[in-house]
């Protein structure tokens, strides 16, 4: 299931039309694969979305429980420590780090540290190849 898809059954406070129709709309874009229909497609996108919406409403108004609602306060806590737990400092998770990377005491510059951070190994190893790639042709050809 796709990680930004999140139960809106039996919360409180309840949900309204809006969160269902913002699911819905996730839901057909996902499965028609378009974030965004072209004008051809619009009506048909539209249309689908309020169908998905309709049943939506529909099923959360025949379906019982006997438990008292969810506290969305309470869910969005549990949710932050699992991602801290998970990924580590939370400053850490909401982007680029706030200071520089520690540099590498075996690596000769801070530039090549950089090549230790995760969200930026790839791209950096890729550039460096290039990089070192364009130096070795440079010299053979004097």
């Amino acid at each position: 299931m796709c990680r930004s898809i999140r139960t809106l059954y039996h919360l409180d406070p309840p949900t309204d039309r809006a969160e269902i129709e913002a699911a819905a709309r996730q839901f057909v874009r996902k499965v028609s694969g378009f974030s965004k229909p072209s004008q051809k497609n619009a009506e048909v996108f539209e249309r689908a979305i309020a169908e998905v919406t309709k049943v939506t409403e529909r099923l959360f108004d025949e379906l019982e429980t006997g438990t008292p609602p969810r506290d969305r306060e309470l869910l969005a806590e549990k949710a932050r420590a699992r991602a801290a737990k998970r990924y580590g400092r939370e400053e850490e998770r909401r982007g680029w780090p706030r200071r520089a990377p520690k540099p590498c005491p075996d690596l000769p510059s801070p530039t090549l540290a950089l090549l230790h951070h995760p969200r930026i190994k790839r791209r950096a190893t890729r550039l460096l190849l290039q990089c070192t790639a364009r130096r070795r042709n440079f010299q053979s050809i004097d």
